[in-house]
């Protein structure tokens, strides 16, 4: 059976969807791929669907959060968003559950520390 993404559940994960349909299918097939290949030793196929959802709405939540931004300053306070936050499913709420789902640890192998904030 082929793992898939539930686009009705994925949208009550993130309260909405791109507004273009090819980027929900690109974000479902980047998870669906990703599942697919590393974590090939879960024989669970409700489990991978499972994962695969919260990985689109990790996707989508991301572009939601911050598109392209690089750096931001509001007052005193300030960050910076960088392409290695893709790969790091704690930026999100959904990668967290994606990688607390996957018993194999696969997910958490090539995730980063969380940014460090500095309040001045």
């Amino acid at each position: 059976m082929a793992t898939t993404v539930d686009e009705a559940r994925v949208r009550a994960l993130v309260g909405s969807l791109p507004t273009e349909p090819l980027t929900f299918h690109a974000y479902s097939q980047a998870a669906i791929s990703i599942v697919d290949a590393r974590l090939i030793d879960i024989s669970d196929q409700t489990l991978k669907n499972m994962i695969a959802d919260h990985m689109a709405a990790h996707f989508i939540e991301l572009e939601s959060v911050a598109p392209g931004l690089v750096s931001k300053r509001i007052g005193d306070a300030s960050w910076t968003w960088s392409a290695n936050a893709v790969k790091d499913m704690r930026t999100t709420r959904n990668g967290r559950i994606a990688m607390e789902l996957d018993p194999t640890g696969t997910l958490s192998e090539g995730s980063k520390p969380y940014p460090q904030f500095r309040v001045l």
